[in-house]
């Protein structure tokens, strides 16, 4: 279902989860949504991609999307989605692309990403998360790009994350993440990495001798 970019407004239709359960793409980016996400969106079972970027949803993240076991990509970035992700994201083993940057979401990272094998793209820029980043980031051995600037974020970086020698950009400017991550990234023999850190001037909060600094 294809209707990204029509000046639609009011809320999704709980309906949409309950007569519908065998679509496939729900694509409604770039229009004037608002309101809840129904917990019904969890019934659509055999959904590969949730697009609703660039709405004005708001609200959290409902829990049933850890039904949908067949989403490869969710992509809710440019809301105003509220709360904490919930676990039950970990659950979607066939999960590609998780895109939630541009919301208002709190609360930490939960340690059972690293079990989404497949992920390849983690983007949760320009929200209000904290806490320390969870260790099991680096079993996600596919992951290309991790964004995490404009969070809260406390503590320092795993180095876990050094074992990622997919990854080629990950960012953590704008967040109270300390620490050096010479050790982490800066030591690759073959594999580039683009990293974008609080490492400059006499502020800096992060030691980095190959970052991008900002």
């Amino acid at each position: 279902m294809d209707l990204r970019s029509n000046s639609m407004t009011g809320k999704l239709p709980s309906e949409l989860g309950l007569l519908m359960s065998s679509l496939i793409i729900v694509d409604f980016r770039d229009n004037s949504f608002t309101g809840n996400l129904p917990t019904e969106l969890g019934r659509l079972t055999s959904l590969n991609e949730m697009l609703l970027s660039a709405n004005s949803f708001n609200g959290t993240l409902p829990s049933e999307l850890g039904l949908v076991e067949s989403l490869y990509t969710l992509d809710l970035s440019g809301n105003f989605l509220t709360g904490s992700l919930p676990s039950e994201l970990g659950l979607l083993g066939s999960l590609s692309d998780i895109s939630l940057h541009g919301n208002s979401l709190t609360g930490t990272l939960p340690p059972g990403l690293g079990r989404l094998a497949g992920l390849s793209s983690l983007l949760l820029s320009d929200n209000l998360m904290t806490g320390t980043l969870p260790s099991e980031l680096g079993m996600l051995s596919n992951i290309t790009e991790i964004s995490l600037s404009l969070n809260q974020f406390t503590g320092s970086v795993p180095t876990e994350l050094g074992l990622l020698l997919d990854l080629w950009l990950f960012t953590i400017d704008g967040t109270n993440i300390t620490g050096s991550l010479d050790s982490i990234f800066c030591n690759r023999s073959s594999e580039s990495i683009i990293v974008y850190a609080d490492c400059f001037g006499d502020l800096a909060q992060v030691e980095c001798s190959c970052c991008e600094c900002v």
